[in-house]
C-alpha cells in the first residue's frame, strides 16, 4: 500500500510531527501516555428494549464492478451510483467511463450508462433533486469537465453535460452544502502540485464560481465534512510535489455564510493522506487512519483524532491493530463508525467499530476479501455497501465482489 501511495504522490517528504510520547515498550504502556485504551473492546450484547442486537455480519455480492479510484453517490430510494474509476493495463492506469447502479431492493448491480468522459480521481455528489454531479478527475490529462446523472431516466439517456469547472482538478473533494450548492476543494493540478481553490456549483443555474477566499493551505488527498452548523471541516492531505511533498496535519473550516476559510489553531496528531472523516451524532468528527509519508516517521502509538467544533479542540484516540490507510468508513445509524480494510504495506480485511458512547473501538467481523482503495455508502436500512478496491498491488488484482455490512 505504501508503495502505491508513494508512486501516486511522486516522491514523499514527511511534514514535521509534534512530539508524542516515546515508544516505551508494550502497547498498553504507550497508550497510557495518552490516557487512552489501545486495545479494542469486545462486542457486548446490546440489551435494547426491542431485544438483543444480532451478531454483525458481512454478506458478499457477486458479480460486482472491478474498480479503483471510482466514486459513489446515493440515489433516491436507496440505490447507489458507482461511477468511473481506473484499471491497470500493461502497467499503465486507464480511466473508465462505465457507470453502475446498485439496486437496493434487489441487492445487485445494473448498468447505469456511460460517462461522456472517462475519468478517475473524480467526485460524485448527490444533489437535492436526486441528480448526481460528477466533476473533474483525470484521463490523459487533468479534467475540468462535469456531468450530471438523472436517476429518473433510462440508463442510455441518464447522462448530460453541465458547464465545466473553472479550475481543472483531480484528487479533490466535494460536499453538498445546506444551501444545495456543491463545494469542491483543492485537488491536484496538471503540474502535479496541490491546489488551494474552492469552487462552488449552483445546480439551479448550472454555473460555477471561484470562492474569493481560497484554502489557507493547498491540499489534495484530504477530506471534507459538512458539520451540523453548516460549516465544512477540511482535514489533512498533502501539498507540493516530488521532494517538496509535505503531509499535512492542519485543519481548516469553510463558512458558507461568509465565504471565508479559517486555519484552526489546533491540528491533528499526525499528517494524513488516505484517511477518513466521519460525522458523529453529537457533532464531533472522527478522523481515522491515513498515511503520513513514511512508517518510520509516523508517531507511535498510531492515533486517530476527534475534532469537536463546539470546543474547537482536537483529541487523540489510539487506534487498535494495524493502522489503516485508503480504507472505508461509514457513520452508522446508531452513532457508531465502521472502519474496514485498507492497510499500510498491503490490503487488509480487518474491521472495527468506534463507539462514541464507550469512547472505545470494538472488534467487528473482518471483510470476506482483503481490499484497499474501496468506497463505502450507508444504505437506508443501516447496512453499509463496500464497492471496489484492490486486493493486491503486486500482482495487480482488483476486487471482483462487493460486500454489505449488517451491524
Amino acid at each position: 500500500m505504501a508503495r502505491y501511495l508513494l508512486l501516486w504522490l511522486l516522491l514523499p517528504a514527511c511534514s514535521s510531527q509534534p512530539a508524542l510520547p516515546a515508544d516505551r515498550g508494550a502497547p498498553e504502556a504507550r497508550a497510557a501516555d495518552l490516557g487512552l485504551e489501545a486495545r479494542p473492546a469486545e462486542a457486548r450484547v446490546d440489551l435494547r428494549p426491542d431485544g438483543p442486537r444480532p451478531p454483525a455480519v458481512w454478506k458478499t455480492i457477486a458479480p460486482a464492478p472491478e474498480l479503483e479510484r471510482h466514486a459513489l453517490a446515493p440515489l433516491p430510494g436507496g440505490d447507489v451510483l458507482v461511477v468511473g474509476g481506473a484499471s491497470q493495463e500493461s502497467g499503465s492506469y486507464v480511466a473508465l467511463a462505465a457507470a453502475h447502479r446498485f439496486l437496493y431492493a434487489a441487492g445487485s448491480f445494473a448498468d447505469a450508462g456511460k460517462l461522456a468522459q472517462a475519468r478517475r480521481g473524480h467526485t460524485a455528489t448527490a444533489l437535492a433533486d436526486g441528480r448526481v454531479l460528477v466533476a473533474g478527475g483525470e484521463d490523459a490529462n487533468i479534467l475540468g469537465s462535469a456531468e450530471l446523472f438523472d436517476p429518473a431516466k433510462p440508463a442510455g439517456s441518464a447522462w448530460s453535460a453541465t458547464p465545466a469547472m473553472l479550475a481543472p482538478t483531480s484528487e479533490h473533494q466535494a460536499v453538498r452544502l445546506q444551501s444545495g450548492q456543491v463545494l469542491l476543494a483543492g485537488g491536484r493540478a496538471g503540474s502535479g502540485d496541490s491546489l488551494n481553490t474552492l469552487q462552488l456549483y449552483d445546480p439551479a443555474s448550472g454555473s460555477w464560481k471561484l470562492n474569493a477566499d481560497p484554502l489557507k493551505q493547498s491540499r489534495r488527498c484530504h477530506t471534507l465534512t459538512l458539520l451540523k452548523n453548516g460549516k465544512v471541516l477540511i482535514a489533512g492531505g498533502v501539498k507540493g510535489s516530488g521532494w517538496e511533498t509535505v503531509w499535512l496535519q492542519s485543519l481548516e473550516v469553510y463558512d458558507p455564510a461568509t465565504g471565508t476559510t479559517k486555519l484552526l489553531a489546533g491540528s491533528m496528531h499526525m499528517g494524513r493522506c488516505g484517511h477518513t472523516a466521519s460525522l458523529l451524532l453529537d457533532g464531533r468528527v472522527l478522523i481515522a487512519g491515513g498515511f503520513c509519508g513514511s512508517g518510520s516517521s509516523c508517531p507511535k502509538p498510531f492515533v486517530d483524532d476527534l475534532y469537536d467544533p463546539a470546543k474547537d479542540q482536537v483529541t487523540p484516540v489510539v487506534h487498535p491493530g494495524d493502522f489503516p490507510s485508503s480504507h472505508v468508513a461509514a457513520a452508522l445509524l446508531d452513532g457508531r463508525v465502521l472502519v474496514a480494510g485498507g492497510g499500510l504495506g498491503g490490503a487488509t480485511a480487518s474491521a472495527f467499530l468506534y463507539d462514541p458512547a464507550q469512547s472505545a473501538w470494538i472488534s467487528a467481523p473482518p471483510l470476506a476479501e482483503k481490499r484497499f482503495l474501496g468506497r463505502a455508502e450507508l444504505l437506508p436500512d443501516g447496512s453499509v455497501l463496500v464497492v471496489g478496491g484492490l486486493v493486491s498491488e503486486t500482482p495487480y488484482l482488483r476486487a471482483n465482489t462487493a460486500e454489505r455490512f449488517f451491524p
